[in-house]
């Protein structure tokens, strides 16, 4: 019974992950991503952020991550926030663009 249990969940789980890239490789977003590491991320997450609907997601918490701040050698980290700018500026008007913005947190943990 344990088994039969297991190999159902997953099988559940590969069925759902199948339909949820089906989905998004139908999205379409306004706006172009940088293809930084993390406007790569941002972009994803635009991604399922344009599926709310037909994902029936009431509130969803996304986790983006970027790298290279342990700066042992130099203290101007300006080209670091630059490319986070720019990525946050895109990913904003994405939101603005999909009327949801006004309902998006961001936050920065450090």
């Amino acid at each position: 019974p344990m088994a039969e249990t297991y190999l159902s969940l997953l099988a559940e789980s590969l069925n759902s992950t199948e339909k949820v890239g089906a989905l998004l490789d139908d999205v379409t977003l306004v706006n172009t991503f940088p293809t930084s590491y993390i406007g790569r991320q941002l972009q994803q997450v635009a991604r399922f952020i344009h599926l709310r609907d037909e994902l029936q997601t009431e509130r969803d918490v996304f986790v983006v991550s970027s790298g290279g701040f342990d700066t042992h050698a130099t203290f101007d980290l300006s080209p670091m926030f630059g490319v986070i700018d720019e990525a946050l500026g895109v990913f904003r008007e994405e939101m603005i663009n999909q009327t949801i913005w006004d309902s998006v947190t961001v936050v920065a943990i450090s």
